[in-house]
């Protein structure tokens, strides 16, 4: 009974340390479902580890278990699709796991606390608290109450590196409360031995040893605290992601060096609950049109696109000019006015292009370049802020659009690899044939690439924009956004356009009004801007409207032009072939009226499942019919049946060995002893330490044994002790022994419950167990007393 005590304080401190480690990440993460998960994860990690030690399994066997039980629970939840009978791991369920944490992968490295989980990072946050669990279970088992305090502190230094403010001193009480539960309960347990061992004189001294364990909690548990204390304080804080913190890095001096932004771009196009971001307010003619520009990516280097060093200046309110825009263009003055919400945290002003004045409050400064407006003091300064731009809306057409060759200015905005790939340089001539010029190229790029006939958008692509990935895009004709406008501004290089990458966000969906625009995540877009000389950096759109964010392309760039693209362009039905721009009544109909509150799409369809949705075959029936029960219930037996296998391939071993000619008769007896050894420990007995008389005398005292049975005990006893002792050992025949060993088992199996039998049988505990566990007493309370054998 004080086993079975102390085994569930152990598992009750050790659950309790990890679930209130746990409560740290709502700094860090919001909602309760990933609370949720991971408290059923570390409450089925406690069940399994408590159930297991009471029936006697080795520690050593127990994190296995533990873990055998955790991948199930994922597997039922995140991966059904690739079990069997939709909980039991299937070929494909290490691969669509792995699938889950690399999309978790992609949401933390560009994330900016607190998040709002997905599917993919609930999965891996419950996971790892799981994995932490196990190892405060497994450590406080061993009664190492002070080393289960690091898996602890690792919880506890996510979000206190993860925050950029820090994470707040207060919470350090939760963990170490925990760690405290920990240090007490096995401090008070050794407390208990010494009082146990200590009531004899000779053991007296064992009283002392405990008084210094208490002290040894008290000193462990103040260094816990003090490192808990002085951990936020002393860690240093990490940026985050472009669509959110760090999108341009910190400023210093006169120049910034850039981060890239794609991998948040795509945090956001991904993140299950969308969030409004800005509202935009605007006097242009054609608001559908009004992307907002934030970050230029202007440098390829065979690895990624990127954003170069550059120089950047203060401004008052005056912005550069757009470069290469002739007068002669129609262009009408604009006014919009950005609100930003609190949910935006930025080192960039998102802008609509061309911006020709910013009238915002704080420390800005412009890359003349780019017209990129970035923070001199941090991301924290455009949250909740609202600014106003003035712009110009314009309306070129054709023939603004002079043949001149791109001057010196412009050739950064034309280098590539050297090693570009063929195949991209090959079809990128195959799309232009017979087409000259920089806009009629353009558009048909533009075209090639929006033909739902040619390419299907899906934010199940892994991010990237390197040369690889572009020649993955190429192969397999999917991806969002980043593939699409990556792929063809290196095209469009390789034709000698001069072509660039913005990041930043589509005109999102109409407000109140048809001037009103509400700006989510969702909306986060990347697009190519090629130069055209007369009209400048020119905004085109390779991305399929199919795309959440409606991605339209200018209104200028429209079928009348003969090399211009006929497929879906319009920013409000992907069906519709037009490619016009909606005209002032159409705004008016697709704007939401006075008296409802702006709506946002309920659900995002192209966001999938990591694993593929696939129809099942005849091969994988559906998980209620009686074939997959019948699989299940096969797959159970078959792995029921394994740990037997092993031990009666063991016994056959031996009795071959034992009738092998060439093996002594001492070994022969040493075979059958062992044999009746393991029998022995598979029901549930404990063979003592000690001679084999000593053995043989506690199972005697042990188990009522007939006379035949004392006969055959002796027998086998004395032949090992001949052959531990005697000079010339003598044994009994193979069969002989055989015969022994099954009449002695039968007894000892006579003496426990069918139960007890069961589990030998299913379960024998001779491969788990060591040898000599247990102390020098048998379990089972003897029938009646024996006196010890005698020769």
């Amino acid at each position: 009974m004080a086993e079975v005590g102390l085994t569930l304080r152990v598992t009750a401190s050790a659950l309790l340390a990890s679930g209130l480690t746990s409560f740290l990440l709502f700094a860090v993460l919001q909602g309760t479902e990933w609370f949720i998960r991971s408290a059923t994860a570390i409450a089925l990690v406690a069940a399994v580890g408590a159930a297991a030690r009471l029936v006697g399994i080795s520690r050593f066997l127990v994190p296995v278990l533990q873990l055998t039980a955790v991948t199930v629970l994922f597997t039922t939840i995140y991966a059904p699709q690739t079990a069997y009978g939709g909980w039991l791991p299937g070929a494909a369920t290490a691969g669509a796991l792995q699938a889950h944490y690399e999309l978790a992968l992609d949401e933390i490295n560009a994330a900016v606390p607190p998040f709002t989980p997905s599917a993919s990072l609930i999965f891996v946050t419950a996971a790892g608290l799981a994995l932490v669990a196990i190892a405060v279970d497994l450590l406080a088992a061993y009664r190492l109450p002070a080393l289960a305090g690091v898996p602890l502190l690792v919880v506890y230094a996510i979000p206190a590196l993860a925050l950029p403010q820090g994470l707040p001193g207060w919470l350090f009480v939760l963990p170490a409360a925990g760690y405290l539960i920990l240090l007490i309960s096995d401090g008070g347990q050794r407390l208990r031995d010494g009082a146990q061992t200590g009531a004899s004189s000779e053991n007296r001294g064992r009283r002392g040893h405990g008084r210094q364990g208490r002290r040894m909690v008290r000193h462990v548990g103040l260094i816990v605290l003090g490192v808990s204390v002085a951990l936020p304080a002393l860690a240093p804080q990490l940026s985050a992601g472009a669509i959110g913190e760090g999108g341009l890095g910190k400023t210093g001096g006169g120049s910034i060096a850039t981060l890239n932004p794609l991998v948040s771009l795509r945090r956001d196009l991904v993140r299950p609950e969308d969030v409004d971001v800005m509202v935009v307010r605007t006097s242009a003619s054609r608001p559908e049109e009004l992307y907002l520009r934030a970050i230029t990516l202007d440098t390829f280097d065979g690895t990624e696109w990127r954003a170069s060093r550059r120089v950047v200046k203060d401004f008052d309110s005056a912005l550069p000019q757009p470069p290469g825009l002739a007068s002669t263009v129609p262009a009408a003055e604009v006014q919009t006015t950005i609100e930003v919400l609190d949910t935006f945290r930025a080192d960039y002003a998102p802008l609509p292009y061309p911006a020709t004045r910013l009238e915002i409050d704080g420390s800005w400064r412009v890359d003349p370049r780019t017209g990129n407006v970035v923070s001199r003091t941090g991301p924290d300064q455009i949250a909740g802020r609202s600014y106003r731009v003035d712009g110009l809306e314009l309306s070129p057409s054709p023939s603004d659009v002079r043949s001149e060759a791109p001057g010196a200015d412009l050739e950064p905005y034309l280098s590539l690899p050297a090693d570009l790939p063929a195949e991209v340089r090959r079809t990128a001539q195959e799309v232009v044939e017979g087409v000259a010029g920089p806009l009629a190229q353009g558009l048909a790029l533009q075209q090639w690439f929006r033909d739902p006939a040619n390419f299907t958008y899906d934010l199940r692509q892994q991010p990237g924009t390197g040369q690889e990935a572009i020649l993955d895009f190429l192969d397999d004709r999917r991806g969002y956004c980043e593939q699409f406008a990556s792929t063809m501004a290196v095209m469009a290089r390789h034709l000698g356009i001069p072509a660039r990458v913005n990041v930043g966000f589509t005109a999102g969906q109409p407000g109140l009004d048809k001037l009103t625009r509400i700006i989510s995540a969702h909306d986060a877009h990347a697009w190519p801007e090629l130069f055209l000389a007369g009209v400048g950096w020119t905004r085109f759109e390779p991305t399929p409207a199919s795309a959440s964010s409606t991605p339209q392309a200018p209104g200028w760039l429209t079928p009348q032009s003969p090399t211009a693209p006929s497929s879906a362009n319009d920013n409000t039905d992907a069906a519709n072939p037009s490619n016009e721009a909606p005209d002032s009544e159409a705004s008016d109909s697709a704007a939401i009226p006075d008296s409802q509150p702006p709506t946002r799409p309920e659900s995002r369809p192209e966001l999938p499942n990591p694993v593929e949705d696939q129809p099942q075959s005849a091969a994988e029936p559906p998980s209620n019919s009686w074939v997959s029960i019948a699989g299940i219930a096969i797959a159970l037996s078959g792995a029921l049946t394994i740990p037997r296998l092993v031990r009666s391939g063991i016994s056959r071993h031996r009795w071959r060995r034992a009738r092998t000619p060439e093996t002594r008769p001492g070994e022969r007896a040493e075979l059958a002893w062992s044999e009746l050894r393991d029998r022995a420990l598979d029901l549930g007995y404990r063979w003592p330490p000690g001679t084999p008389r000593q053995c043989a005398a506690a199972m005697a005292r042990t188990v009522t044994l007939g006379r035949q049975d004392l006969q055959q005990l002796s027998s086998l006893t004395g032949a090992v002790e001949r052959n531990r002792f005697a000079a010339e050992p003598h044994a009994p025949g193979a069969a002989e022994l055989r015969s022994t060993v099954d009449d002695l088992v039968g007894a000892l199996a006579a003496a426990v419950s069918p139960a007890t039998r069961l589990r030998a049988a299913l379960l024998p505990r001779s491969l788990y167990l060591r040898r000599s566990a247990g102390g020098n007493r048998w379990p089972v309370r003897p029938r009646s007393y024996r006196p010890p054998l005698v020769d």
